[in-house]
């Protein structure tokens, strides 16, 4: 058996396909705590921004490929207790952003949070909304906490592929 049909058969078997795809060129990406794979090489930035009162710096890492686009941002809030405001606002900012409808979420002010030290769980939502241009898109949307710490990943699509978000979440590792 010739080695492309062996990789293949091998990718199938592991139900790997879409990470197997010459689309997808898989790398890991470290953010501050956060460690991830995305299936492109990314262009990173950093920029101020005003979240819940608050200025602070956000770090990002993001790139496009098999027309979706993939992002991973990060921000220090000032305070552990101020956490849930900004995520709030973050919240707010993107879905307004897009001009989204929610079609699968778990509102904030639901989230259990351990007493008096304003921790929030993991927040994952996937909504349909606009691009800039004005094009139907589908996005999914996530936010982690750790300690002052926000994360969001997220994956714009005109339809994201199941096989490429699971790919991109299973392997979030943290420091």
């Amino acid at each position: 058996m010739n080695r492309v049909l062996k990789a293949l058969l091998l990718c199938v078997a592991g139900g790997q396909l879409v990470a197997c795809s010459p689309t997808y060129n898989w790398r890991t990406v470290s953010l501050k705590q956060l460690s991830m794979n995305l299936p492109c090489k990314p262009d990173r930035a950093e920029r101020p921004v005003q979240l819940a009162g608050q200025t602070m710096v956000m770090s990002m890492a993001g790139c496009e490929t098999g027309g979706a686009i993939f992002a991973v941002s990060h921000v220090q809030v000032n305070a552990v207790t101020q956490t849930r405001k900004v995520l709030e606002a973050w919240q707010i900012e993107s879905l307004a952003n897009l001009r989204a409808q929610v079609s699968a979420a778990t509102p904030i002010s639901q989230l259990p949070s351990p007493p008096g030290n304003g921790l929030v769980p993991e927040l994952n939502m996937t909504v349909r909304g606009q691009s800039p241009a004005g094009e139907p898109l589908q996005a999914n949307l996530r936010w982690f906490v750790r300690g002052a710490e926000v994360y969001h990943v997220a994956v714009y699509a005109a339809t994201i592929e199941p096989a490429v978000l699971e790919a991109l979440t299973a392997e979030l590792q943290w420091k």
